[in-house]
C-alpha cells in the first residue's frame, strides 16, 4: 500500500494548464530495490530503536528476514557473507524476542530447509520433540540435541509443571528409537544405548523401561541400570527424609501458631507502658504485644518490632542489645 505524502500544484495561466507533481514515500521505508531494504525501516525502528512490544512489528521483521533468506535460496547464494550475516542475526532475534508469532513463522518455514530456525520455533512453542527430530535426523547433531536437553530444561527441584531435562533426555531416548521411514527402525539404537549410559543418574529407570520397546535385549541395559537403579533408590530415600523434615517443622509451626492464638492480655484502665521514656497510661492508643508479654504503646517500638524497648532484648538473635544500639 502507498502512501502519498506530498502533493504539489503549480497552476499556469497559458492555456488553461495545470501541472501536478507527485511524491511517494514507501510504507515500510523501503527506498530502492536492495535486497538489504527488504527488512522494513519501520519494523526495524520499531522493535530496536523504540523497544516496542507489540506481536505485529516483531513478526513482520521476522517474516522480512525470512524472505530475504528464501530470496537467497532461488538465486544460488544462500551462503554469501550478507545472507550469512542476515541468518545470524535472525536466529539471534528469534531467540531473543518473546512478542512473534511463533505459529505464523512456523507456517512460512513450513516446506523449508531453515532447519536451524525451526528448531528456535519449536522450542518457544514448547513443542520439544519436533525440535529433537529436526537436530538429529535434519541437522545430524545429536551432540546439539543433548545440549538442547540440558540448557532448556529445569532441574528437579525446580519442576513444579514445567519439563524438566530428565524429561527432555527421555524425549531424545524416543527421537532415537523412532527414526524416519526411510531409515531402519533400530538405526540409532546405538546412540539410545550411549545417552542412557552417560546420562543414567538423571534418568527415571521405571520411565525409561515403559518406553522402550520391549524387542531390546535386557543385557543391552546393564550398563544403565547399574547406575540408575542405587541411584533412584538414593534419591527416592532423600526425598523420604526430605519429606519428614517438612512434616515435622510444620508440626512445630502448627503447634506453635496454636500457642500465640491462645495467648491472651488484659488492658485496664490504669495499665501502663512500661518504656521509661513513655510511662502513660496504654488508655485507646495502639499498642503492641511482644514475645516477653511487655505491653507497650506501637509509637513506643520505634519501628524495631524485634527488639524489647524494656528489657533490650532482641527476638531474633536472643540476645540483649547495648543501650543505644541501633539494628540495621
Amino acid at each position: 500500500m502507498i502512501d502519498m505524502r506530498y502533493l504539489l500544484c503549480l497552476r499556469f495561466g497559458i492555456e488553461r494548464s495545470y501541472y501536478f507533481f507527485f511524491f511517494f514515500q514507501a510504507e515500510d521505508g523501503i527506498r530502492d530495490a536492495q535486497e538489504s531494504r527488504g527488512l522494513g525501516d519501520v519494523y526495524k525502528r520499531q522493535v530496536h530503536v523504540s523497544k516496542t512490544e507489540v506481536e505485529k512489528y516483531h513478526t513482520q521483521l521476522a517474516i522480512r528476514y525470512l524472505e530475504i533468506m528464501l530470496s537467497g535460496t532461488s538465486q544460488q547464494a544462500r551462503m554469501n557473507s550478507e545472507l550469512l550475516h542476515t541468518k545470524q542475526t535472525l536466529l539471534q532475534f528469534l531467540e531473543s524476542s518473546q512478542y512473534y508469532d511463533v505459529s505464523a513463522l512456523l507456517s512460512r518455514t513450513a516446506k523449508t530447509d531453515m532447519f536451524e530456525e525451526r528448531v528456535v520455533l519449536f522450542k518457544k512453542a514448547d513443542q520439544h520433540y519436533q525440535a529433537l527430530r529436526i537436530l538429529v535426523y535434519n541437522l545430524d547433531n545429536t551432540e546439539a540435541a543433548e545440549i538442547y536437553c540440558l540448557e532448556n530444561g529445569t532441574t528437579q527441584q525446580q519442576a513444579a509443571q514445567q519439563t524438566t531435562s530428565a524429561d527432555l533426555l527421555l524425549l531424545l531416548m524416543k527421537v532415537y528409537l523412532s527414526p524416519p521411514s526411510h531409515q531402519p527402525p533400530m538405526s540409532m539404537l546405538a546412540y539410545a544405548l550411549k545417552l542412557l549410559e552417560e546420562r543414567a543418574k538423571s534418568l527415571d529407570p521405571i520411565a525409561v523401561l515403559n518406553e522402550l520397546p520391549p524387542s531390546i535385549p535386557i543385557k543391552y541395559l546393564q550398563g544403565f541400570l547399574d547406575q540408575a537403579i542405587p541411584h533412584h533408590v538414593h534419591r527416592l530415600r532423600d526425598g523420604q527424609i526430605v519429606k519428614s523434615l517438612a512434616l515435622m517443622e510444620n508440626q512445630q509451626v502448627s503447634v506453635q501458631l496454636i500457642k500465640e492464638k491462645n495467648r491472651r492480655v488484659a488492658i485496664t484502665d490504669d495499665r501502663i507502658c512500661p518504656v521509661s521514656a513513655c510511662r502513660r497510661k496504654i488508655g485507646s492508643a495502639a499498642f503492641g504485644v511482644l514475645p516477653n508479654q511487655k505491653v507497650v504503646h506501637f509509637m513506643c517500638l520505634e519501628e524495631k518490632l524485634h527488639v524489647c524497648p524494656v528489657t533490650k532484648m532482641n527476638f531474633i538473635t536472643k540476645k540483649k542489645e547495648a543501650a543505644g544500639h541501633t539494628m540495621e
